[in-house]
């Protein structure tokens, strides 16, 4: 008798051992994070408003996209390393979580908007490549070789080495804002 008392017991212990997980995996607390999400996420009620997406990506970036019945898409999104502070306002039943970020550090886009597309991503990486363009073409038309046919005015070559000067320090003072 007490050796089939052992044996179920060993047999419960060891059965009981590996039916449960011993942790969860980084993709298991993503997954369960964005179930929570959605199922807790209920945007204003907006007749327009035909699907939305409110997820955490791996690389710790909070998503939301919204989808119009007219095909308008907008994205919002920006990383959980620049949240600056969060609030909660209402029950345990219903309320609103605010998440609170410097307006930079949110990334912006739409598509197949009537009033243009907008990428804010876009307008950064513009704005940094813009620089070494600029002093590109300002050496191109700066030479003293008389033979070139690009060769400009000095009072437009100024112009043109202050408009880089400008944009180069313009580009400094928003990466130095961005740290």
């Amino acid at each position: 008798m007490k050796k089939i008392v052992l044996f179920t017991a060993i047999s419960l212990a060891v059965a009981a051992a590996f039916s449960f997980k011993t942790g969860m995996t980084e993709q298991d607390w993503l997954l369960w994070t964005n179930k929570c999400l959605m199922q807790s996420y209920n945007p204003v009620p907006d007749t327009k408003l035909k699907k939305f997406e409110f997820t955490v990506t791996s690389d710790s970036f909070i998503r939301l996209r919204k989808t119009y019945a007219k095909g308008k898409e907008e994205y919002y999104s920006f990383n959980l390393h620049q949240l600056n502070d969060m609030d909660y306002y209402g029950s345990t039943a219903a309320g609103t979580l605010m998440l609170k970020t410097t307006a930079d550090d949110i990334i912006v886009q739409t598509r197949n908007d009537r009033q243009g597309d907008v990428d804010s991503m876009a307008t950064v990486l513009n704005g940094i490549v813009s620089v070494p363009i600029m002093v590109a073409m300002m050496l191109a038309v700066s030479g003293k070789n008389h033979h070139r046919r690009l060769t400009m005015p000095r009072w437009l070559q100024f112009l043109g080495w202050l408009a880089t000067a400008l944009m180069a320090v313009a580009v400094a003072a928003f990466a130095w804002s961005s740290i």
